[in-house]
């Protein structure tokens, strides 16, 4: 830097950091692979984020896939799923339906840093989700889905750094009246964060998502379209699904129930057979 400046008396530039370093895929990218799947249907509406705040203020879960991926272990509104936070079983939907894990684990709260602290206790700049802090008193009642003993994994979300996705917060904030949203990583449990079309589409099919919002395009299944199992699915995965799947057959077992006392009723081996288990529980 000293002979850059100093020696060949070049100016100083202004070098901004930003997390979305990862791949980014073109319109065309994206429509090839979605034209080559079997059992989605898509559009192309003229505002996507426009069109995504009402299906999430009409209580839909997307999936969110656009721009450069994210560096690091948040979903930070690229690769994203989003709900609305302004019910407070969405928190239990999205868990038991789309991230196949515990009902007690906790979602960030999505908000345009100008309204940060109309929300948040936040003293300072908070884009990467990296800090818990306590929820205003007087929204205590509005965004219950993100909140977790009165407090919130906050991602103030800047126009500059963010621009669609701070756009679709405040679309949603003009259907709602509130512009924050649950924000969690795109990802099925046991798996990484979906790195490109393929895998966006996959994860859409193999959780409970109503729509998956990629780039310019909603994807929508079609009519009586089983989602298949992944081809790797975690046993966690597979053991929060079997839970779902034993609770609803009509067992009075909650999700929290384990696998010692599903055993109890339910054979071992049916458990494995469901989800071709080897012994041990890993997926062939």
């Amino acid at each position: 830097m000293q002979v850059y400046h100093s020696v060949t008396g070049a100016p100083r530039r202004e070098v901004r950091f930003s997390v979305f370093a990862g791949p980014e895929y073109t319109e065309a990218e994206i429509e090839t692979v979605l034209a080559q799947q079997r059992g989605i249907g898509y559009s192309r509406p003229p505002d996507v984020a426009s069109f995504a705040a009402q299906r999430l203020a009409a209580g839909e879960i997307l999936g969110w896939f656009h721009g450069h991926m994210e560096y690091g272990p948040r979903g930070l509104g690229h690769c994203s799923i989003l709900a609305s936070p302004l019910l407070k079983d969405m928190r239990n939907v999205v868990n038991d339906r789309i991230k196949h894990r515990e009902r007690f684990r906790p979602f960030a709260g999505a908000v345009p840093l100008e309204h940060a602290r109309e929300f948040f206790e936040l003293e300072n700049h908070s884009p990467y989700m990296q800090f818990v802090v306590s929820v205003r008193e007087s929204a205590l009642e509005r965004i219950p889905a993100v909140v977790h003993f009165r407090t919130c994994r906050a991602q103030a979300v800047d126009h500059f750094e963010n621009p669609l996705f701070h756009k679709l917060l405040l679309e949603f904030g003009k259907q709602t009246g509130c512009p924050v949203l649950l924000n969690t990583s795109f990802n099925d449990a046991d798996e990484p964060i979906v790195y490109s079309p393929t895998d966006a589409v996959r994860t859409f099919l193999n959780t409970k998502l109503d729509r998956l919002v990629i780039g310019g395009f909603v994807v929508e299944r079609e009519r009586h379209t089983e989602c298949p199992l992944p081809r790797r699915l975690g046993w966690r995965a597979a053991l929060n699904r079997f839970r779902l799947d034993y609770r609803q057959s009509g067992s009075s077992a909650g999700p929290e129930v384990g696998f010692g006392e599903i055993a109890r009723d339910v054979s071992e081996a049916r458990f494995r057979a469901k989800f071709r288990f080897a012994d041990p529980p890993v997926v062939k």
